[in-house]
């Protein structure tokens, strides 16, 4: 799974997988990645996510924290879960010191290494 990762950041050939539901979002992220040769790909949401990692396991997660139907710390938490150990950043437009911001910490939390 973390064939693509070295010392010091992203090998060239490792897989990026861009989740945000606002499709320009998703879009810059994508093309940043791809700018910088690496492979792109983008799901909408959490559970569409979720399938692209059982697909075939990126050495990187980007995430938005607050998407419909399967948000990022549940995403977060799903790949916990299923073992995925590869980073994750998760990022969000939205910054509260509430429920969302626990509910994250405490998601990544229990795959921190």
């Amino acid at each position: 799974m973390l064939d693509g990762w070295r010392r010091g950041g992203l090998s060239v050939d490792a897989k990026v997988l861009v989740v945000d539901d606002d499709r320009l979002i998703r879009q810059l992220l994508a093309d940043f990645f791809a700018d910088e040769g690496y492979e792109v790909r983008c799901a909408g949401d959490g559970f569409a996510a979720l399938s692209e990692v059982e697909r075939d396991p990126p050495d990187l997660v980007v995430t938005d924290l607050m998407m419909p139907r399967l948000d990022g710390a549940g995403l977060i938490a799903r790949l916990a879960e299923l073992g995925y150990r590869a980073p994750i950043i998760a990022m969000s437009a939205v910054y509260s010191r509430g429920d969302g911001v626990n509910a994250t910490i405490s998601a990544t939390s229990s795959i921190a290494y």
